[in-house]
C-alpha cells in the first residue's frame, strides 16, 4: 500500500489540467482543497474523469465561484471517494495560474486477502 500527496500551483486556464491519475489498483481521495491565489474572484471547474473509456464519470465542483484568496475544500472530513485505476481528476480556471490545490490520497497496488 502506498500513500500519495499532490501539491501543484498556478493552474492556468489555457487547457483543464490533471490534478491526480490514480497510478494504482484503487486509490481513496480523503482531501482535496483549492486556493484563489488571485486579488479577484475566479471560477473553477472540478471533474473526475475515467482514462478507461474516455468519459466523466462525476463533476465534484460545477463552475464554483472563489473570491479572491478564498479556499474551497470540497473533499475532506467525512467526505471521501474511491477512483479506480487510471482514474482522473481535472481541474480547469478562468484565470490563468489563478488556482492552487492540494490533493491527498492513498492508493491500494498490492492487496493481501
Amino acid at each position: 500500500m502506498s500513500k500519495q500527496f499532490v501539491t501543484k500551483s498556478g493552474i492556468g486556464s489555457t487547457s483543464t489540467s490533471e490534478m491526480y491519475k490514480c497510478g494504482g489498483d484503487n486509490a481513496v481521495v480523503f482531501g482535496l482543497s483549492l486556493a484563489n491565489n488571485q486579488s479577484s474572484q475566479i471560477s473553477i471547474s472540478v471533474t473526475l474523469f475515467s482514462d478507461s473509456n474516455g468519459t466523466t464519470i462525476d463533476v465534484i465542483a460545477p463552475n464554483t465561484l472563489l473570491d479572491a484568496k478564498e479556499t474551497l475544500v470540497p473533499i475532506g472530513g467525512i467526505q471521501k471517494f474511491v477512483m479506480n485505476k487510471n482514474d482522473k481528476l481535472q481541474v480547469s480556471c478562468s484565470t490563468s495560474n489563478g488556482v492552487d490545490f492540494i490533493v491527498s490520497a492513498m492508493e491500494f497496488t498490492d492487496y493481501i486477502w
